[in-house]
């Protein structure tokens, strides 16, 4: 590829002065571990083949009152990644984490030299919450009741960050957000913001929650939101019979980078963030707010520097709770208008479940995929939509289409939203 010059990008000025000159952002390395299996192809491939991750719950002895089916991320997957030497000393999220990684710097390309001056930012809604309750398990044993010197670093938040930056060599800012089921596209959306204005040439960003548990799972169970349907296709987004969220584990990492200087070293790439924008409902710490949303997918748009017409698809945060799909739809009816029913609004999680952290990241995934192959994903298990539902969810399977902008939401407890604009590189 040869560019004599790139053009650089000027924020939209309707709120505002105008910002100096911005570097273009692209997206060069992918890394995908989902209930799927190992692989970026294996997690499109599958999505687009209409597959489901939701099984029987295996390795847990989950309470009566827990749901029996879930989107896990099977214990031979992990074995793959650290030595079993190790294994004791990393959670399981960590050693996700560092693997994926790991395979998003091999897909960009990335060097040693080049490592060393990137960033990292992960985002993780439940960090190690798994590992936790096997220690107080084992802690509170009447045979071994003690703690081990290294279950602190086993624990703490930042473990991922932390091994992945060594692993890597990397040697920037090396940290992990937390935003709930946002905190992948949070994570994505700094890294954005920092190559953007030129903090950064490259990052590594994305999110991971591998955190299944008896503890954990019995916590959301509790909340009265989980499908306690004991079948594959228990998370029906949109749809009219929706009863409940499917838990989920996954990782995705986005290897994101200054247009020019992927060109100059002949990265691979695999699309451009144009826009993205960051919001609080300031309303509820559980319930979503139609108002909340819609400003924030406003301000993506606003941000890419498209109209509203110019987008063709948006990957839904889509749990299959009533409230929160009556809430997204009424959000994207409100800002994109009259185009609302041209849109196509895939929602992912019936296929590999609510990935917490990991649910923007694993979308931003599928939409660049989507953008790269003019195809869209179905949404899984859906018949009959809610008529309040009224968009295009693809509900008849995966569909090709021209698509030129594309859009990711998430929308998590705590009223924290995400929304990323991408567009097709070409």
């Amino acid at each position: 590829m040869s560019i004599v010059s790139l053009p650089a990008v000027r924020p939209a000025t309707r709120n505002g002065p105008e910002m100096p000159e911005s570097k273009r952002v692209v997206v060069t390395g992918l890394g995908v571990c989902s209930p799927f299996g190992v692989g970026t192809d294996l997690f499109w491939s599958s999505l687009l083949a209409s597959k489901c991750a939701v099984r029987p719950v295996e390795h847990i002895d989950v309470c009566p009152k827990s749901p029996r089916y879930a989107a896990q991320l099977p214990d031979h997957y992990l074995a793959e990644f650290v030595p079993a030497s190790m294994s004791r000393f990393w959670a399981r999220a960590t050693k996700v984490a560092v693997a994926v990684s790991d395979m998003a710097c091999t897909d960009a390309q990335l060097g040693r030299e080049v490592l060393q001056e990137a960033m990292l930012i992960l985002g993780s809604g439940c960090g190690a919450i798994g590992d936790l309750d096997e220690i107080y398990s084992e802690a509170s044993d009447t045979r071994a009741r003690r703690f081990r010197p290294y279950h602190v670093p086993r624990i703490m938040n930042n473990a991922m960050a932390a091994h992945a930056s060594i692993h890597l060599g990397i040697r920037g800012a090396a940290t992990v957000v937390s935003a709930a089921c946002s905190s992948g596209g949070s994570a994505i959306a700094h890294a954005f913001e920092s190559i953007r204005h030129g903090t950064a040439r490259v990052a590594l960003a994305g999110g991971c929650d591998v955190w299944l548990s008896r503890n954990s799972m019995s916590a959301w169970a509790a909340m009265n939101v989980c499908s306690m349907e004991e079948s594959s296709a228990a998370c029906r987004p949109f749809a009219k019979d929706r009863c409940g969220i499917v838990l989920g584990e996954g990782c995705a990492v986005l290897v994101l980078e200054d247009l020019e200087h992927a060109v100059a070293r002949g990265a691979p790439i695999h699309g451009e963030i144009s826009g993205v924008a960051q919001g609080s409902d300031a309303h509820n710490i559980v319930a979503p707010s139609v108002d909340g949303q819609a400003w924030c997918i406003q301000r993506a748009i606003d941000a890419a520097g498209v109209g509203a017409s110019e987008v063709g698809c948006v990957f839904a945060h889509g749990t299959g709770t009533l409230l929160n799909d009556r809430t997204e739809s009424k959000a994207l009816s409100e800002v994109f208008g009259a185009h609302a029913r041209k849109l196509v609004v895939p929602a992912i999680k019936g296929a590999i479940g609510h990935t917490m952290g990991a649910s923007g990241s694993l979308q931003l995934v599928a939409l660049l995929r989507a953008l790269q192959d003019q195809r869209v994903p179905p949404t899984l298990h859906s018949r009959e939509r809610d008529p309040e539902c009224p968009l295009d969810h693809v509900f008849e399977g995966s569909r090709d289409m021209r698509l030129k902008v594309g859009m990711s939401n998430s929308f998590a407890f705590g009223g924290h939203n995400v929304s990323i604009v991408a567009r097709r590189f070409s």
